[in-house]
This record gives structure tokens, C-alpha cells and sequence, in this order.
């Protein structure tokens, strides 16, 4: 009986943990929703865009501008400004680098 037991005990054990490895894998792919799109104050997250395991671009609309920032894990970098009324983003991108180009 006492084996029963502890076959019983070490079965449900493994299933607890698979089914908590389970539950931690799913909250964190569920991280990269972008639950903050549903928000109505003024500083909205409209799109993001990973470059990599821990880059990561996000356009940002606060009031009437849009800001294009990048992210990385120890810097914030403002990559460009413009109004949030020119909904053409090629053409934004498209103007900002010939205003870059010498």
C-alpha cells in the first residue's frame, strides 16, 4: 500500500509542476500583448515592433504628436517626433530621412 501511495504522491507532484511550467510559459509569451492600446488617456502605445531578444521599437502618441522611441534594456531613445494627424508613416519616415541626408 505504501508504494501506491508514493507513485501516487510523485505522479501528482510532476503534474503539479508541468501544469506551473505550463502556466509561467503562457504569462510570459502573454507579456508581449499590447494590453495598452485599449486605453483612452493621453499617452498611448500604438504599435511595437521587436528587433530582437531585447530590442524594441514603439511608436508612443501623446496628445497630438506621435514619437518614435527605441527601446533596449538600459536605454530610451527618442528616434523621431512628428504629428499624429500625418497618418502616412512611409512618408513620415520617407521626409525624416531626407531631413537627416546631407
Amino acid at each position: 500500500m505504501g508504494t501506491v501511495d508514493w507513485a501516487s504522491f510523485a505522479a501528482s507532484f510532476f503534474l503539479v509542476l508541468i501544469l506551473l511550467a505550463g502556466t509561467l510559459f503562457a504569462l510570459k509569451r502573454m507579456q508581449g500583448l499590447n494590453l495598452s492600446k485599449q486605453r483612452n488617456g493621453q499617452l498611448q502605445i500604438k504599435d511595437s515592433l521587436s528587433l530582437g531578444t531585447r530590442q524594441k521599437l514603439v511608436l508612443v502618441e501623446v496628445g497630438t504628436r506621435q514619437v518614435l522611441v527605441g527601446l533596449s534594456p538600459t536605454q530610451m531613445t527618442r528616434l523621431g517626433e512628428w504629428r499624429a494627424e500625418s497618418a502616412d508613416f512611409q512618408a513620415v519616415m520617407q521626409q525624416m530621412r531626407e531631413e537627416s541626408s546631407p
